[in-house]
């Protein structure tokens, strides 16, 4: 092979590598993105598991003479 063919061909080379290189770091900003929007939402969600179970307890410490999950449903 010729040395200025060996030139073209390394040039294409690192070009194709660069071009596959941008649009990995895109990919990887996008994911990351991403990722960060789900753990906001999980941190909401968290949040607001919490208060509802807090509401559940208050609520059953009010009516503590109500042992509402062993009854019978009224059909039976």
């Amino acid at each position: 092979m010729k040395p200025e063919k060996d030139l073209s061909t390394l040039a294409s080379q690192v070009t194709e590598l660069e071009e596959k290189l941008s649009f990995q770091q895109r990919t990887l900003e996008e994911l990351n993105e991403v990722v960060l929007a789900q753990q906001t939402e999980i941190e909401r969600l968290g949040r607001e598991l919490s208060n509802y179970r807090k509401l559940t307890e208050e609520l059953l410490e009010r009516n503590p003479g109500e042992d509402l999950p062993h009854e019978k449903p009224p059909h039976y």
